[in-house]
């Protein structure tokens, strides 16, 4: 099945050309396998950073590397849901088999994976013994870390002999076969499990974490073909990428290009639902035997059998030699019936053919056959496969989810949730305990956007400018403010400009009378009246949430200087009585009215103490006073990342990410009353996906609401308009063909511009994409809304 021979006997047919091509091929191969043999050596210095930092309980890990290294804590993170996950489908199928008197793991390309030194220490492995298979390169480092090291080595038999880590079998204990062999070769893998003692008729485990993908997908198809062929009472365990052509897809795959390690299997089966019909699909392959005996199909079986019986014809039309139709049986026509019953390994089959002849010179036959067919099961009978955020809010206790969020400051949410989005873990079984053994499904449902035919066209902005985390207001007409957030550079503490003319948009300068200091996710609201603005909260790190305030006043005469080398802008504190709110980022800030005053409504948020905020706080902004009013009504739940607009005197929010880890996608209203405010939700149709790390402005009578991050539906965010007055909403594609790809739309900002047509302004976004680099968006990006100029009139109009 994997054998190379017959793909290298056809170039070797061929001249010197064809010979070299193979030899070639051979090399990239060879360099490919090294790449990915490479992959091991990293996955296991993460692993072990996640263990040492507590996010899982592995002591044996840390013998497998030279020295444990702290990794970030997104990577952290993303290398527990994996354990946890692998873990989970482990620890399911030994309590399902419990009761069997023989149970195996079969784990393909192993590296130097702990698993086995885990369940045994932990007294899991009654009755099962768990086989290794990996390159021969990698099984012969593994034997000898294992057998140097007094630890792992005193969890193998006592009385192991000496390896001579020659191979197949490197290291042989009665629980634990360690063996190198490329598992892509089907006989030299067989021959090796059956004489290390796998009992092909045993309820068998087979794992694959992230191995299948980096072979050729046909290889990869028939390794899943052959596990279902050959361990009739199995589940097959898997964890790999999906999703390769949205932005975070993007940089994964250029990624593992970097390192010469493809990821094959994405392009045929980008997404869940191919996964899963992948292994639905995959019977074992056919057994063809020349003598005709045996079938492999249904059709098959149909054209054998009208052959069979025209074969059986032939002996009669041969008697044509002798000169008459009298001679042939029924003198010029005769009837031919037959019944055959036939069979292979998967297959009964039972045909009926009737023949009538008529002989006029020349015989014509007309012959009806039918075959009824009862086949057996070839390939996986069942299959389910989660992404890994459905596994961790879905699966994963909220006590452990409540427990990782204590072990290390975090703010990455939207590269968590991304990483997650692009792996899942499949479980595909065979026979009826196998079925039992199965993944749960998880409780993230799915929520389709209702997608507009109509794209919206974006265009890049020839400026340089780039940044996460940062912030954005109007100094004036045609200029913007820039304060905070972080770059390739570092953090930014200086603000920035930028100025749009007749010759379109520039960057410039600012000269600010005092440092707003290192600040990211913070906000700046502009004041009423124009003129200024308030900056508040922010952080310089997840355990240092900033509280303080800053106005800033706008230089008036700017506007008439003809082109300005700086924009000028007056920084003060403020300096704010009565009972402030706790520290925060991620949060907004929003001018509302309430009795003819003007005020700074805070919402939301995080800080090193809370994974998200849900109190309301008011500014008075004339007296710089923090005012308390009573707050009624259907209170949202408590969020960070979402977005909060002035409209008409009250608060419009939408969307965030709540306290629980999931993307909320609730529109609720904050209206003043006599006394002080009111929430009221409205009930939007149909409802937008649920999102967060987007941005959001009021026109007219909607809402509208720019990228984002979620994870119920597939692909990226677009723009969302909400109708304010009906409560109906529709989606919109962006057509960013015309922008530098991949284009990230979280932690940026935006602006609504008006230079003849509505347009929104994107500046900034991207993020640290978990293990496989940073992506910032080069350049700002421009988004028109001329085409959905119908959705934006106000009612009557």
């Amino acid at each position: 099945m994997w054998s190379r021979e017959t793909e290298e006997e056809e170039v070797c047919s061929g001249k010197l050309g064809g010979v070299m091509a193979t030899r070639a091929r051979k090399k990239q191969r060879k360099g490919s396998d090294t790449a990915v043999q490479g992959t091991n050596d990293s996955s296991v210095v993460s692993k072990a950073s996640a263990a040492a930092q507590g996010y899982f309980r592995d002591p044996f890990i840390q013998h497998f590397v030279c020295k444990v290294s702290r990794r970030a804590p997104l990577i952290n993170r993303g290398y527990f849901v994996r354990w946890r996950a692998v873990d989970h489908c482990v620890r399911h199928f030994l309590h399902i088999t419990a009761k069997c008197p023989k149970r195996q793991i079969l784990s393909l390309g192993a590296g130097f994976d702990s698993l086995y030194f885990r369940l045994r220490a932990d007294g899991a492995l009654d009755g099962t013994v768990v086989f290794e298979v990996d390159f021969p390169d990698v099984a012969r480092r593994k034997a000898a870390l294992v057998t140097s090291n007094a630890t792992l080595r005193g969890l193998l038999d006592p009385c192991l002999p000496p390896s001579p880590h020659t191979g197949p079998v490197y290291l042989c204990s009665s629980q634990y076969r360690l063996l190198g062999v490329d598992v892509r070769e089907e006989s030299q893998t067989e021959a090796a499990l059956s004489a290390a003692g796998l009992d092909w008729a045993a309820p068998t485990l087979i794992l694959s974490e992230v191995v299948l993908t980096y072979m050729e997908t046909q290889r990869s198809d028939a390794v899943i073909s052959w596990a279902a062929k050959r361990l009739p009472r199995s589940l097959f365990v898997m964890y790999e990428q999906i999703r390769p052509d949205d932005p975070f897809g993007r940089v994964m795959q250029d990624h593992f290009l970097k390192l010469n390690s493809t990821l094959h299997a994405l392009q045929q089966y980008p997404d869940l639902p191919a996964q899963r019909q992948r292994f639905l699909d995959k019977a074992s392959a056919p057994t063809h035997h020349t003598a005709f005996t045996f079938v492999t199909s249904p059709s098959q079986t149909l054209i054998y059998f009208l052959w069979w019986t025209v074969r059986k014809l032939k002996p009669h039309w041969s008697r044509k030699e002798h000169g008459t139709a009298a001679n042939l049986p029924g003198h010029a026509c005769f009837n031919y019936a037959s019944m055959y019953v036939l069979l292979n390994e998967h297959c009964v089959c039972v045909c009926v053919c009737v023949c009538v002849c008529v002989c006029v010179c020349v015989c014509v036959c007309v012959c009806v056959c039918v075959c009824v067919c009862a086949c057996c099961p070839q390939g996986w009978e069942r299959c389910v496969c989660v992404d890994m955020n459905a596994f961790y809010l879905g699966l994963v206790p909220q006590e452990e989810r409540d427990r990782i969020e204590t072990l290390e400051p975090f703010d990455e949410h939207e590269e968590w949730h991304q990483k997650c989005s692009h792996y899942f873990i499949l479980t595909a079984s065979r026979g009826a305990l196998m079925e039992q053994a199965l993944l749960g499904q998880a409780s993230v449902p799915s929520v389709s956007p209702s997608w507009s035919s109509t794209e919206l066209k974006a265009s890049a902005v020839p400026v340089c400018l780039e940044g996460l985390g940062l912030a954005s207001t109007w100094m004036r007409l045609e200029g913007l403010l820039l304060t905070g957030g972080s770059s390739r550079g570092g953090r930014v503490t200086q603000c920035r400009s930028l100025i749009r003319d007749q010759n379109g948009w520039r960057s410039t300068t600012v000269e600010a009378s005092a440092d707003l200091g290192v600040r990211l996710y913070h906000t700046v609201t502009p004041l009423p009246g124009g003129g200024g603005a308030v900056v508040y909260g922010g952080r310089s790190s997840p355990l240092r949430p900033n509280s303080d305030l800053f106005k800033l006043t706008f230089d008036p005469s700017a506007a008439k200087a003809p082109r300005p080398d700086a924009e000028k802008v007056q920084v003060e504190p403020m300096d704010c009585t009565g009972n402030p709110p706790p520290p925060r980022f991620r949060h907004t800030a929003t001018v509302v009215r309430h009795g003819g005053r003007h005020f700074l409504f805070v919402f939301g948020g995080k800080n090193q103490s809370a994974c998200a905020l849900g109190d309301s706080s008011f500014l008075s902004l004339d007296q710089q006073l923090w005012t308390e009013f009573p707050v009624g009504g259907d209170v949202p739940a408590a969020r960070h990342s979402h977005s909060a607009c002035s409209y008409l005197g009250s608060v419009v929010v939408f969307g965030g990410l709540s306290r629980e880890g999931e993307p909320l996608g609730d529109l609720s209203l904050l209206t003043p009353t006599e006394q002080g405010f009111n929430w009221i939700r409205a009930a939007v149709r149909p409802p937008p996906v649920p999102r967060y790390s987007h941005c959001a402005h009021v026109l007219e009578d909607k809402l509208i609401v720019v990228g984002g991050v979620w994870m119920h539906s597939d692909g990226a965010p677009g723009v969302v308009i909400v109708s304010l007055s009906t409560y109906s909403s529709v989606e919109f594609r962006l057509d960013t063909s015309s922008v530098p790809w991949p284009l990230m739309l979280h932690s940026f900002c935006s602006e609504l511009t008006d230079s003849g047509e509505p347009a929104l302004l994107l500046i900034g976004g991207g993020g640290n994409c978990f293990s496989f680099g940073t992506h910032l968006n080069p350049q700002p990006v421009s988004v028109c809304l001329q085409p959905v100029s119908d959705y934006l009139q106000p009612p009557g109009l």
